[in-house]
């Protein structure tokens, strides 16, 4: 489950160095899968109070930090780290110590897009291989292009451009998935699928019965709890 922190930070009085360095460490947790995105950073005399949401409990240890984390830890004195509450929206994540395969799972969620076939909830980033270099840029410019798809679609345009983008696995999106998973599948020496999102929310997938892709009959999840009803073999696509 995410949680609220706050992360105190000692000030030697240059205000816009010392601001420019906080926001730095900040953008670096975030690519490194660490923290969410948003924050909020309060100033007093001699300190500043960090507000983030982590991924999970342990998400700042430092034993999951990479080497651009460490090195603007250099330039910035945390002195205290303490985690406040629960965020009370979000469900808890993966805790599995060991996977058979994964999902990528394109979401409104700002984390992660990697999800555990086992206990289907997502795995924080940072608990993961890196998919290029030592970040997870890609994953999270992933999630963020799926966003930004979703809202053309809802709230602007409704048109067959952004809901094929999203529903077919043909699209220039949906191959940029499948490419994802391909790649990090052999990073990760385990499946990764594709879950192709259906955006008519009242509607089940019961009227799909061949992939979409391949034209292959689709085998049936039998399980009605599970975060997905169908799947390719052939194509490692899920419904």
């Amino acid at each position: 489950m995410y949680k609220i922190a706050k992360i105190k930070i000692e000030s030697n009085g240059q205000k816009l160095e010392e601001l420019e360095n906080i926001e730095w460490l900040l953008t670096m947790y975030y690519r490194n899968g660490q923290v969410l995105e948003n924050y909020l950073i309060e100033e007093y005399d001699n300190y500043y109070f960090v507000t983030i949401t982590i991924t999970d409990d342990d998400a700042l240890d430092s034993k999951y930090n990479n080497k651009y984390v460490n090195d603007m830890l250099k330039k910035v004195k945390i002195t205290d780290i303490s985690i406040t509450t629960n965020d009370a929206l979000t469900t808890d994540s993966c805790h599995c110590n060991e996977y058979d395969r994964f999902y990528l799972i394109p979401s409104l969620d700002i984390s992660s897009p990697i999800y555990c076939s086992k206990c289907e909830r997502e795995i924080p980033l940072y608990k993961l291989q890196p998919f290029y270099g030592d970040e997870y840029t890609l994953l999270l410019d992933y999630i963020k292009t799926y966003q930004a798809l979703y809202n053309l679609y809802i709230y602007g345009l409704k048109d067959n451009y952004t809901e094929k983008e999203i529903m077919n696995p043909k699209s220039k999106f949906n191959k940029l998935g499948l490419n994802i998973c391909k790649n990090y599948s052999k990073i990760l020496k385990k499946d990764v699928l594709l879950k192709i999102n259906n955006l008519f929310y009242a509607e089940d997938d019961s009227d799909i019965s061949h992939c979409l892709k391949c034209g292959n009959e689709l085998e049936v999840n039998n399980n009605p709890y599970s975060i997905y009803n169908k799947e390719c073999k052939k194509c490692k696509i899920i419904y």
